[in-house]
Protein backbone atom coordinates (compact mmCIF):
# COMPACT_ATOMS: atom_id res chain seq x y z
CA UNK A 1 0.00 0.00 0.00
CA UNK A 2 1.58 3.23 -1.09
CA UNK A 3 1.43 6.21 1.19
CA UNK A 4 -0.49 8.17 -1.44
CA UNK A 5 -2.96 9.66 1.02
CA UNK A 6 -0.29 11.82 2.61
CA UNK A 7 0.92 15.08 1.24
CA UNK A 8 4.52 14.83 0.14
CA UNK A 9 5.85 16.87 3.10
CA UNK A 10 3.96 14.63 5.55
CA UNK A 11 5.68 11.40 4.46
CA UNK A 12 8.35 10.10 6.84
CA UNK A 13 11.16 10.09 4.26
CA UNK A 14 10.50 13.67 3.20
CA UNK A 15 10.13 14.79 6.82
CA UNK A 16 13.43 13.11 7.66
CA UNK A 17 15.18 14.97 4.87
CA UNK A 18 13.67 18.35 5.70
CA UNK A 19 13.33 18.25 9.48
CA UNK A 20 15.79 15.59 10.64
CA UNK A 21 15.37 12.35 12.58
CA UNK A 22 14.45 14.11 15.82
CA UNK A 23 11.19 15.30 14.23
CA UNK A 24 10.00 11.75 13.48
CA UNK A 25 8.20 9.35 15.77
CA UNK A 26 9.63 5.93 16.57
CA UNK A 27 7.03 4.40 14.26
CA UNK A 28 8.08 6.68 11.39
CA UNK A 29 11.74 5.76 11.87
CA UNK A 30 10.94 2.03 11.91
CA UNK A 31 8.77 2.51 8.81
CA UNK A 32 11.76 4.00 7.01
CA UNK A 33 13.78 0.90 7.84
CA UNK A 34 10.98 -1.33 6.57
CA UNK A 35 10.83 0.70 3.34
CA UNK A 36 7.58 -0.80 2.04
CA UNK A 37 4.33 -2.13 3.35
CA UNK A 38 1.99 -4.76 2.01
CA UNK A 39 -1.16 -4.57 -0.06
CA UNK A 40 -3.12 -4.29 3.20
CA UNK A 41 -0.85 -2.24 5.46
CA UNK A 42 1.50 0.65 4.92
CA UNK A 43 5.03 0.50 6.29
CA UNK A 44 3.92 2.98 8.95
CA UNK A 45 1.00 0.73 9.97
CA UNK A 46 3.34 -2.26 10.21
CA UNK A 47 5.83 -0.25 12.27
CA UNK A 48 3.10 0.83 14.69
CA UNK A 49 1.89 -2.75 14.99
CA UNK A 50 5.39 -4.07 15.72
CA UNK A 51 6.08 -1.41 18.33
CA UNK A 52 2.78 -2.19 20.01
CA UNK A 53 3.30 -5.96 19.83
CA UNK A 54 6.70 -5.75 21.52
CA UNK A 55 5.67 -3.11 24.08
CA UNK A 56 7.72 -0.28 22.67
CA UNK A 57 10.78 0.36 20.57
CA UNK A 58 13.17 -1.14 23.16
CA UNK A 59 11.18 -4.37 23.14
CA UNK A 60 11.16 -4.47 19.35
CA UNK A 61 14.91 -3.93 19.20
CA UNK A 62 15.51 -6.67 21.81
CA UNK A 63 13.19 -9.20 20.14
CA UNK A 64 14.71 -12.14 18.29
CA UNK A 65 14.43 -11.72 14.52
CA UNK A 66 12.41 -14.94 14.24
CA UNK A 67 9.70 -13.36 16.42
CA UNK A 68 9.62 -10.13 14.43
CA UNK A 69 9.14 -11.62 10.96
Amino acid sequence: MRNTGCLRFERPRERLLTLGAAALSDAELVALLLRTGTSRMSALDIARSLISRFDGLAGLLAAPLAEVV
